[in-house]
């Protein structure tokens, strides 16, 4: 029976070394099975899971609160986020009979990208009506490009300052895409 010794030497640098990769691994594991397995994620975001939800949403700052108006009296236009009082009667005299105001007065731009190009649209508006639309300082190269755009703009100014109403715009076959970017 001869003793056959083997020694068997450890260097602390590999001992090291070998612990760091098998803890990295452990972790990496651990992260790709709480990526791939289904698990109970709680939405913590704040936003309503349907458009029907009754949670209260902030307003965007270009639109104006409409607090005063009661919810039921209020329809929405989905297509711009639009609110308005479903009760206010036009009356072209007087602006909408039994409200105070439909409107928060003033001058409301946004712009519109064209290609390459921007145009910012114009609404005036007081107490009770949209009294103005237009395109604010229009560049050159932009009408040249798109001819019909003024034009377009000044048709459609003309009938939603007279009518107050988007549904009751028409426009011909020619100007109707012109008329839907616009919209």
């Amino acid at each position: 029976m001869s003793a056959n010794t083997k020694i068997v030497v450890l260097r602390r640098k590999e001992l090291l070394y070998t612990g760091i990769f098998a803890a990295l691994g452990v972790l990496f594991v651990i992260l790709l099975l709480m990526l791939l397995l289904p698990g109970k994620a709680a939405d913590t975001s704040g936003t309503p899971d349907s458009p029907d939800s009754t949670a209260e949403t902030a307003m965007p700052d270009n639109v104006a609160d409409l607090g005063r108006i009661p919810q039921s009296a209020q329809t929405e236009d989905v297509s711009t986020g639009a609110v308005a009082d479903a009760d206010a009667v036009l009356d072209n005299a007087s602006g909408p009979v039994g409200t105070a105001n439909t409107y928060i007065p003033g001058i409301y731009t946004t712009e519109l990208i064209l290609g390459s190009e921007t145009v910012n649209v114009e609404v005036i508006v007081n107490d009770h009506a949209i009294t103005s639309l237009s395109l604010a300082d229009p560049d050159e190269t932009l009408t040249t490009m798109y001819p019909l755009l003024e034009p377009t703009m000044d048709s459609l100014s003309e009938q939603i300052c007279e009518t107050q109403d988007l549904s009751q715009v028409t426009y011909s076959a020619e100007t109707r895409y012109t008329s839907l970017v616009l919209l």
